[in-house]
């Protein structure tokens, strides 16, 4: 998804965004600070409103960049029409606002990247590298929100899939013949790379429910993977 970038700069609030220079016939991009547009701005006040979010944070040094995540508006909007009545799952990396916007954090979450490598240098070579960010957990609850979708709960992925029994997977891999040891530690390590949270551990499982029905509205559904691990092994 999109995000839009702030900058903070000699004490105000400006959106980041590029512009081509020419030096001597070499041309290249770098950055330029963008009065805020209408959109942006109203983002920005009803979010920090609601969740009492400080953008910019106290303390926040000159120069200070994050991201904000606007479309999940659209975006939302468009999943609410889609679906009448259901569950949506977003599996993403994301933080807190009270983690993602703070002094310390003075680039933002945004990050390249490229045949396994990652790089700060969001304009070196572009349009050759992949551009990723984290995303804010209170603004996509407040998009979902707006749009009808009830939200039920969030997990790490770690816990969620050790709530949906991750852990009998692992145990069972010590019942593996002697001669099938090395299957059963590659198996072993990539069911563990999926919990580590320096990894893909790190995602967030975030569910919602849509319902425009008096019968959906009344089904209970159980999400397990909201559990306690421990109450399912």
């Amino acid at each position: 998804l999109p995000v839009e970038r702030l900058v903070f700069s000699k004490g105000k609030l400006y959106q980041q965004g590029i512009k081509l220079l020419d030096n001597n016939g070499a041309q290249y991009i770098d950055y330029t600070k963008l009065t805020m547009p209408l959109y942006l701005r109203k983002s920005l006040e009803e979010i920090s409103k609601t969740y009492k979010i400080k953008i910019p944070p106290d303390g926040a040094p000159e120069g200070w960049t994050s991201e904000w995540h606007p479309h999940f508006n659209n975006w939302l909007s468009k999943i609410s029409k889609i679906l009448n009545n259901g569950f949506l799952l977003v599996v993403d990396y994301a933080f807190e606002a009270y983690r993602y916007y703070t002094a310390v954090r003075s680039e933002g979450t945004l990050l390249a990247y490229r045949n396994n490598m990652v790089s700060k240098n969001l304009l070196y070579e572009p349009g050759l590298w992949d551009l990723t960010s984290h995303i804010c957990m209170e603004t996509l609850l407040f998009y979902a929100k707006e749009h009808g979708l009830n939200h039920l709960g969030n997990a790490l992925q770690g816990q969620a899939l050790l709530a949906l029994g991750l852990s009998g997977k692992l145990h069972s891999l010590q019942h593996y013949p002697s001669h099938q040891l090395p299957l059963a530690l590659s198996k072993r390590e990539t069911l563990l790379r999926l919990v580590n949270p320096s990894g893909l551990g790190g995602f967030y499982w975030i569910a919602f429910k849509k319902s425009n029905s008096f019968d959906f509205n009344k089904l209970e559904v159980n999400n397990l993977f909201l559990e306690e691990p421990s109450e399912l092994i």
